[in-house]
């Protein structure tokens, strides 16, 4: 196994102690001080003698740069291999072979124009390889964050090689943001009045969130994505965006729920972002009392639509349009008309009913009605 030796320098430009037996080796090998070669009978690399330890020392000092073999024993790569940075330069232009980096990271060139990234790193006394990527698709600084962050899960004690089977593995039957949306939807429609449809409880979301980032899986959303996706209307549809923000806080919800993610908080983290709307609610204006009895007198009987509108005025506004158009005969007992729950604002199957005592006049119009 060839172990080789790039000098800055001219090696012999260090003169450490037994220069001559160094030289010997050198001469030996009939090779350039500035590009010497070592090789081993053994099967797993180490320094043959004392003379070629002062020898790789010495190359250390002098800005030579070793590239060990893979079999390369543990104890000589920590011991030197630290030592040595490579450059983007020099990654571009090394030969095939196993180049090091220092504290793991050694990039294994197949050829000068192929090759891959690995972070070896030891855990429960077992040294393993963990591939970081492909050269040149990775940079060296990418695969020195790279190998940084499988350094951090090591430090925690997680092998690396296992968090990221872990990670495809989650991924593979991760959905994206529309799959979660319309499954969240799905879950919670049974409390919706009218099935969610009445309320288009999706509409919002089908109109300014799933466009831009409906594709994106569940896992790839943070408070970031969420906000930039509401800007556009945030100030100009505050209503609208409110809702979104809510309904896409339920479908977040569930995703947590089904571990998909760990954080259930990014839409309230999107609302600091996005900061105040500036939005004044605007109230419809209403019909000054005084004007009321003038206008229940000019609508009449005459119209199902003027009867329903005088029935509302007469119960004082009790009843919303609904209710009142859904009315039955057999509702009415006495002078008080229930309401089902079915037909009052509020969620499926917990609303209770809505009780509303009638006037003479609402009663003559009820009898007027049949």
């Amino acid at each position: 196994m060839w172990v080789k030796l790039w000098a800055k320098k001219m090696l012999m430009q260090h003169k450490p102690n037994h220069n001559s037996d160094m030289q010997a080796i050198i001469g030996a090998r009939g090779l350039h001080p500035t590009h010497c070669r070592l090789t081993s009978p053994k099967s797993v690399w180490r320094p043959q003698s004392n003379c070629e330890t002062r020898l790789v020392n010495a190359s250390l000092v002098a800005g030579c740069r070793i590239v060990f073999p893979q079999t390369a024993h543990p104890k000589w790569v920590k011991l030197w291999g630290n030592h040595m940075k490579l450059s983007a330069k020099f990654v571009q232009s090394a030969a095939k072979g196993v180049h090091q980096d220092g504290n793991g990271l050694m990039i294994k060139k197949a050829d000068k124009a192929s090759g891959y990234w690995v972070f070896r790193f030891t855990l429960d006394s077992k040294r393993r390889d963990f591939q970081l990527g492909k050269w040149p698709n990775m940079s060296l600084a990418d695969a020195r964050k790279a190998r940084d962050a499988a350094r951090a899960l090591v430090d925690q004690g997680i092998n690396p090689i296992e968090w990221r089977k872990d990670r495809k593995r989650k991924r593979a039957g991760t959905p994206t943001v529309r799959e979660t949306v319309y499954t969240a939807f799905e879950a919670v429609r049974a409390g919706l009045k009218g099935d969610g449809k009445n309320a288009r409880w999706l509409s919002p979301l089908e109109l300014h969130v799933l466009p831009k980032i409906g594709d994106k899986l569940i896992t790839d959303i943070d408070q970031s994505v969420i906000a930039d996706a509401i800007r556009p209307i945030w100030h100009t549809k505050n209503p609208t965006a409110l809702k979104a923000l809510n309904r896409l806080n339920v479908a977040i919800g569930y995703a947590v729920a089904q571990e998909y993610i760990d954080r259930g908080d990014y839409v309230a983290t999107a609302r600091k972002l996005l900061g105040d709307s500036g939005h004044i609610e605007k109230h419809h204006e209403a019909m000054p009392w005084q004007d009321v009895p003038a206008f229940y007198q000019s609508l009449g009987v005459d119209a199902a639509v003027r009867r329903v509108l005088s029935f509302m005025l007469l119960t004082g506004g009790g009843a919303r349009t609904t209710p009142v158009r859904m009315a039955r005969y057999d509702q009415i007992e006495g002078d008080v008309w229930t309401v089902p729950g079915e037909l009052m604002k509020g969620r499926e199957g917990r609303t209770a009913d809505f009780r509303i005592p009638l006037s003479a006049e609402a009663l003559e119009l009820v009898a007027l009605c049949r």
